[in-house]
Parts: structure tokens; sequence; C-alpha cells
């Protein structure tokens, strides 16, 4: 075929010429992975993973005590107590990159009201990660200032 002849088994739909390609290599999408509520996505995954695989860690690191007779928050007086308030506050992240990959499509005045419960709930579960609870065995004359905040705190 001469270069005057147009390809019959090409429409004129889809050829395309350079210049029709540089708007769109221009001002195309930005990379899959540097969207923020993507990779707020992606953190919130991985900081939950991060919080079940670290309180997982806690219970086999403490064997003395029945996981079924013991609050989560006991593990972070045992043996290895940081693998528990690291879990914790491997779950306030993963709820404050949720909050962040949400906020954006949140128009409603109840939309608004779930993201400020989930921004309490950022805050309330990084209270319990810094404020370590008192064992269970002691009454409520000696609790301590930090097990009352946990109280406090895990109330959410």
């Amino acid at each position: 075929m001469s270069a005057t002849t147009p390809n019959p088994m090409v429409s004129p739909s889809t050829e395309s010429t350079t210049t029709d390609l540089e708007p769109i290599m221009a001002t195309g999408p930005r990379p899959v992975a540097t969207r923020p509520r993507t990779v707020a996505a992606r953190v919130a995954i991985a900081a939950i993973l991060a919080y079940q695989a670290l309180s997982i860690a806690a219970i086999v690191a403490n064997p003395q005590w029945n996981p079924l007779t013991r609050q989560l928050s006991e593990y972070a007086l045992g043996r290895q107590s940081w693998l528990q308030i690291a879990a914790f506050l491997a779950s306030a992240l993963s709820y404050a990159a949720v909050l962040v990959a949400l906020r954006p499509h949140i128009k409603t005045a109840a939309g608004r009201a779930g993201l400020a419960i989930l921004a309490y709930c950022v805050l309330a579960t990084i209270g319990v990660g810094i404020f370590v609870t008192d064992p269970l065995r002691n009454t409520p004359a000696t609790v301590s200032t930090h097990g009352a905040l946990h109280v406090v705190f895990g109330a959410s």
C-alpha cells in the first residue's frame, strides 16, 4: 500500500498520531501506587495484618497464660509486652488509614458522623496502646492511673 492510500483494515477512529498521544502522556492519571487513597488502603491492610501477627506473637510469647481466659490487654503485662503495645498502635494506624481513604468519598452528615466516630477510635486505640492495663486481680481501690486511663480509652 502506498503512503497516500489509507489502510482499509484500520478504521479512522482507531488510528492515532503522535499528537494524539502527547496530551494523554502529559496529563494522564497518576500511577496507582501514588494515589493517596490507594496508599492509605494499602497501609490499612498492612497495619491490620501487623496487628494480628503482633497479637498472636504476644500470645505465643506468654505460654503461661490461657488465651481463652485472658484479655488481649493483659498481654502488655507479660513477657515481650512491647508486642501487644505495638499491636494496639498498629490497629490505630489501620483505623487512621481507613479514615484517610474514606474521607474524600463522604458527602453526607451521617457519613461525617461516621468519620468522627472513626477518628475517636483512632485516638482511643492509641490511648489503649500507651496506657497499659492493670492486672485483673487488682481491686478498684488499687487501680493505677495508667490502668484507669486504659479502661477509659478502651471504652471505645
